[in-house]
């Protein structure tokens, strides 16, 4: 792919020179690729601006926050630019009393989170890399953590989006408050699109109050399919846990209590509301372990357990991985799955950890290291055995060599076509992320 001069010089004439960054390269490279330019837009019209620009002269656009996915589909199959929404991160309108609020896609999770902690609130969602992770990038990734089990996800939490087009236009859905109906499901069809529909700028949220107690459970286990039976009693017992986590030890490292150093499993419950609701759950809990003969849990609360579960979130952060993939299953399909996985990773001698919505039926898989042919195999018997469970796997980060062999998005399911002409309804020319998702 050819770098061009001509780009930069015409994004400096359309946004001015101060808004185009010099050197490409590096941070802004694109699967090894790097881009011909990168612009960074200060309004939702500069970013449309851009765009037409880019629709007219045929270049690709990739869309960036804080990069925490870019790894994630295949590299850009033509020339292309990056749109930076990092100067796009300011609050729009903040309303406590309604529980709203609305600010740029560029901001982080981070700066979000402590402007509703003034007001004693919070948007109950805990990805990986709050600090990095800016909130368009979160939505156009559909991204989560484990807190998905007890409070939804993003796309539950989202009342109304503007988003720029590649025709240069400005499209908004959904609203400010609550009861807005009016285009709801549009925000819905941007959320998960990988950056393909088009560049989301404005973003309004319902937020909700801090919880005035939390606490967390944890259980050791030495195999995965050793916590299914509490798994499952857990998910039919009248507990409302915020989260419930199946995790290798390896990955929460010195968030763990000394009781727990040699268990190579641990099963995190993770309990929200005030100190009565928790300590009654906490206590229903036991009696649950207690009916099934196992130990009672180790409970953490205070700064211990704002680390274990700072760490759980940070468990599904793959910038560090060589290989990362997400399977999609049945909650019940979860233990078990990890069992195949682990077993067919031990035969091919790959160090494999493991980061489970034990509760939402979402399994994580980290490799650290291995040749790319035995990663291939791994993920060839791994993938068949999430089809035959009735789920898909996706890679989210791996090498070219991987990603040529194995399909990124998993099996084709039902949607994929749907998925491709809504693509080529809204982006007929496919400049954004062009070859990185469908179409």
């Amino acid at each position: 792919m050819n770098v061009h001069s001509a780009p930069k010089e015409a994004l400096a004439g359309i946004l001015g020179p101060e808004a185009v960054i010099d050197g490409a390269a590096g941070r802004w490279a694109v699967e090894g690729l790097t881009p011909a330019a990168v612009v960074c837009p200060r309004s939702m019209e500069e970013a449309a601006c851009v765009l037409r620009w880019a629709c007219e002269e045929n270049i690709g656009v990739v869309p960036q926050g804080g990069g925490t996915l870019i790894h994630a589909g295949y590299a850009p199959d033509r020339d292309f630019i990056v749109i930076s929404l990092g100067l796009m991160n300011r609050l729009v309108n903040y309303q406590p009393a309604d529980m709203t609020i609305t600010l740029e896609a560029g901001m982080t999770l981070a700066a979000l989170q402590s402007i509703l902690a003034e007001k004693g609130q919070f948007l109950p969602v805990d990805p990986p890399c709050p600090r990095q992770a800016t909130l368009g990038g979160l939505i156009a990734t559909a991204s989560s953590g484990p807190s998905r089990y007890g409070y939804g996800t993003l796309r539950d939490m989202l009342l109304g989006i503007r988003t720029a087009m590649p025709d240069g236009s400005i499209v908004k859905g959904g609203g400010r408050v609550v009861k807005n109906v009016a285009g709801y499901d549009t925000p819905k069809l941007f959320t998960g699109s990988w950056g393909t529909l088009g560049v989301i700028g404005e973003i309004t949220f319902k937020v909700r109050p801090l919880p005035s107690a939390t606490a967390t459970a944890l259980w050791g286990f030495e195999h995965p399919d050793q916590a299914e039976p509490l798994v499952a009693a857990l998910i039919d017992s009248d507990l409302l846990p915020a989260f419930l986590e199946l995790t290798s030890a390896s990955l929460l490292q010195d968030a763990l209590p000394d009781s727990l150093s040699n268990a190579p499993f641990i099963l995190s419950a993770g309990f929200d509301g005030n100190r009565e609701a928790v300590a009654w759950q906490l206590e229903h809990a036991g009696g649950i372990v207690q009916g099934k003969g196992m130990a009672a849990p180790v409970v953490l609360r205070g700064e211990a357990e704002k680390g274990c579960r700072a760490a759980l979130s940070e468990s599904i952060a793959v910038g560090g991985a060589a290989l990362f993939c997400k399977a999609s299953l049945l909650s019940s399909q979860v233990t078990a799955f990890c069992e195949r996985a682990g077993k067919a990773a031990r035969e091919l001698s790959l160090p494999v950890a493991v980061a489970c919505h034990a509760g939402s039926g979402i399994v994580h898989l980290r490799l650290a290291d291995g040749p790319d042919n035995v990663a291939i195999a791994w993920l060839e018997r791994i993938g068949e055995a999430a089809q035959a469970a009735g789920g898909n796997l996706v890679v989210l980060k791996g090498s070219p060599a991987v990603k040529r062999a194995v399909p990124v998005w998993g099996r084709p399911t039902g949607d994929r076509d749907l998925m491709k002409r809504v693509k080529a309804k809204l982006d007929p020319k496919g400049i954004l992320n062009p070859g990185r998702y469908v179409g």
